[in-house]
């Protein structure tokens, strides 16, 4: 009886054990409320270009956690257009050793932006970011984390 039971326990925890559940999600994007194309505006010269992209890149991640979906065709309700002013790459060493003192030592990033829609612009603003110390002097990827989070702070209004 005492085999038994262990079996009977055994084939029950086995048996839940493999359950699972599948399921298929349709979706269409009818509603277009929240739907955001990024237009670059940044100059073709050197660092402010890459700065650009980067940028691009930042802000489809920070939209990935909110309400934003961001859309490569030209049906989306809003125009994000942005466009890198400043660019100081800084030095990531002389941040370590100066613990950000040194004012030549930091990375900054200056950005304008305009949020459109079929109207015309809502409104525009400007995001100032910087990197100046850390443990590790701060990294160019925290500095567009920070811009493009600011950035989503600000639309979260509309």
């Amino acid at each position: 009886m005492r085999i038994s039971h262990i079996l009977l326990i055994f084939t029950l925890l086995a048996l839940t054990a493999c359950t699972g559940a599948e399921s298929v999600t349709k979706k269409r994007w009818e509603n277009r409320d929240t739907t955001v194309k990024l237009v670059d505006l940044t100059s073709n010269k050197g660092d402010l270009k890459d700065a650009g992209s980067d940028l691009g890149f930042a802000i489809e991640d920070a939209f990935q956690d909110s309400a934003f979906v961001v859309v490569e065709n030209r049906e989306a309700h809003y125009q994000l257009k942005y466009k890198v002013v400043d660019f100081q790459r800084g030095s990531r060493w002389k941040r370590m050793l100066s613990f950000g003192i040194h004012e030549k030592s930091r990375a900054m990033l200056t950005v304008k932006v305009a949020l459109y829609n079929e109207r015309g612009m809502l409104t525009a603003w400007e995001v100032d970011a910087w990197v100046n110390s850390g443990p590790t002097g701060g990294s160019e990827s925290s500095l567009y984390e920070q811009a493009a989070e600011e950035i989503l702070n600000h639309m979260k209004g509309y």
